[in-house]
């Protein structure tokens, strides 16, 4: 599975990477393509969670928010840069949770919903991207 996911990254990567060279994005323009993909992506975890009824919360002082509530955008790369790229993943209260229902334990199997999303999510996050580009280029 792991090598599934590596290989379609790497493959979304090249392609973005080929696109921005050629069309000299800014910052601003990159950030619209990217998030466009993200939006489909936040929205395709949130309805994995759902079907798969992964909820947490806190019963009795109901504190802490829903795990579908807890996937986030940022604006800023693995290494904190501010430099185009979108990502989606979990606050920070929660993501420990996400990683334990996604990869498992030693007494629960993992059910690989986030990994499963990514890679049912890439034919639409590409098509999102791409329409987001013909608007920022005006293809």
């Amino acid at each position: 599975m792991a090598d599934k996911f590596s290989n379609m990254n790497n493959l979304l990567n090249s392609v973005y990477d080929q696109v921005a060279s050629k069309a000299h994005l800014d910052t601003s323009q990159k950030y619209k393509i990217t998030g466009a993909g993200a939006k489909v992506l936040r929205k395709g975890l949130k309805a994995s969670i759902i079907d798969r009824g992964h909820v947490t919360s806190h019963k009795e002082t109901n504190q802490h928010r829903h795990l579908k509530d807890s996937v986030r955008t940022s604006k800023k790369d693995e290494k904190g840069m501010r430099i185009g790229n979108s990502m989606v993943g979990f606050d920070v209260n929660h993501a420990y949770i996400a990683r334990f229902i996604n990869d498992g334990t030693k007494k629960m199997v993992g059910d690989h919903f986030v990994d499963n999303t990514r890679m049912n999510s890439s034919d639409k996050v590409a098509e999102a991207m791409k329409d987001a580009y013909k608007d920022v280029t005006d293809d």
